[in-house]
């Protein structure tokens, strides 16, 4: 009977543990996404009427300040591999297996223009740990989308196949 009792009171603490992770996670999360439509808001009214993609390339070519805000909440072409490895090294700092599946997309010539990219990734481990990287999937400070989320029960484990949108300027 103790013994349940510890086991119960010890995975209580990491779930206590994990759940403060993804406070703080989603809290630094929706500070960028804010942001982002901050940055957005200004360009806007800056350049008056046009698309998206005029306002934020009048604000690049007009704002150094506004330039190193925008990078820090936008994903260019080149920035890319550096998500991908950030998305793998957070999986793996969970204790998951953690392996790209496949990207497409992103095919676009035109500088500055905006190009959607799908990412599948594929990871094992715990039921937690698996639910941990789908948060952050689903709030990374970029804009992105989940499109599908599909969990399942394995002989290591759990098994995670994800696949998300991820919009990237060309540049």
């Amino acid at each position: 009977m103790r013994h349940v009792t510890l086991s119960f009171v010890l995975r209580l603490i990491v779930l206590v543990i994990l759940g403060a992770a993804l406070v703080k996670e989603f809290a630094v999360t929706m500070q960028a996404r804010s942001e982002a439509a901050s940055i957005a808001a200004e360009a806007s009214a800056r350049t008056g009427t046009g698309s998206r993609t005029q306002r934020l390339r009048a604000l690049k070519q007009s704002e150094a300040d506004d330039i190193a805000r925008l990078d820090k909440v936008a994903v260019t072409k080149t920035e890319l591999v550096d998500v991908i490895s950030q998305i793998e090294s957070f999986g793996k700092s969970l204790g998951l297996g953690v392996t790209i599946a496949s990207i497409s997309g992103g095919t676009s010539s035109a500088t500055g223009t905006p190009m959607t990219v799908k990412i599948a990734v594929d990871s094992t481990g715990t039921w937690a740990s698996n639910l941990t990287l789908l948060h952050m999937l689903e709030n990374l400070p970029y804009k992105a989308s989940v499109d599908d989320a599909k969990l399942a029960q394995s002989d290591k484990g759990w098994r995670g196949n994800y696949t998300f949108a991820l919009t990237v300027l060309n540049e």
